[in-house]
């Protein structure tokens, strides 16, 4: 799967579809981003409507930063959720809105078949995060983290990648 074309099409598909808000999304992807083996159309719609979502419910006429890279190691993490993947894949998303992302991103990742394992932090806490299994899978497809100060939201989508000779 390549999430660069994935992120680039969903994005201009949005910032070209008339909506409500006047926001658009402004996207940053790191020139090294890896393919990387993941559910293709499970992907595609995850990114698709959060970040409708995330366009529905953002200040009219700010931007929507979008931002894309792999991170090495999460240590801290990694031990939480006794996880230890090759990379992680992060897809970061902030704007001002008035109301958190949490619902609507618990709700996307149920629609998509996602099951959240563990959720850390009450509603419209500062900081969340949620731990999401895919189907009936024991390891971690997904975990998200939520930031929200004042009228500032943070989302991070981190994807444990593992080594492409162990899948």
């Amino acid at each position: 799967m390549n999430p660069e074309i994935i992120i680039r099409t969903a994005v201009l598909k949005l910032n070209s579809r008339p909506s409500r808000s006047k926001s658009s999304l402004q996207v940053s992807i790191s020139p090294a981003l890896s393919e990387f083996q993941w559910n293709d159309r499970n992907f595609e719609n995850l990114i698709e409507k959060f970040l409708e979502h995330v366009l529905e419910i953002s200040s009219p006429a700010r931007p929507v930063r979008v931002a894309v890279h792999e991170m090495k190691r999460k240590t801290d993490l990694e031990e939480f959720i006794s996880v230890h993947p090759e990379y992680w894949f992060r897809l970061s998303v902030g704007s001002q809105a008035e109301t958190g992302y949490e619902s609507g991103a618990k709700k996307i990742l149920h629609e998509l078949g996602y099951q959240c394992a563990e959720w850390i932090g009450m509603e419209e806490s500062e900081s969340q995060l949620g731990v999401f299994h895919f189907g009936m899978q024991n390891m971690p497809a997904v975990i998200l983290f939520i930031q929200n100060h004042r009228a500032q939201r943070n989302c991070d989508f981190l994807i444990p990648v593992a080594d492409s000779t162990m899948i």
